[in-house]
């Protein structure tokens, strides 16, 4: 396949962000490739906090498991959850666990995801 930004040579890398395909760290850091990046973060734009999602929230007495609990608990936890670049992340690791063509496995239920 070839880069998607200069459209010469064999790309090597896949942008997590927009997934476009690139050759080199000259193609991912040139303008080309940022603009594919905004639209891509424009097309699934993480959601803020408002307040609907925070009567949407766990409570702590709900969860059975103490160390996740206290996991829910932790301010630094809190801050890190609250970041878009790992939320960003967690959405593609779990879009890529729950793709059946990728992962060729079934659920719990024994039915395709």
């Amino acid at each position: 396949m070839l880069c998607g930004v200069c459209h010469e040579k064999e790309s090597k890398y896949t942008c997590p962000k927009c997934e476009c395909r690139y050759c080199s760290l000259t193609c991912f850091k040139d303008d080309k490739h940022k603009e594919m990046d905004n639209r891509a973060i424009e097309k699934h734009p993480i959601k803020e906090d408002t307040s609907e999602d925070k009567s949407k929230e766990v409570k702590t007495e709900d969860i059975q498991d103490p160390m996740l609990a206290k996991l829910m608990q932790s301010s630094e936890f809190q801050e890190y959850i609250a970041s878009p670049v790992l939320q960003f992340h967690i959405l593609t690791v779990l879009e890529i666990i729950n793709n059946i063509s990728l992962t060729n496995e079934y659920s719990k239920d024994g039915l395709e995801n």
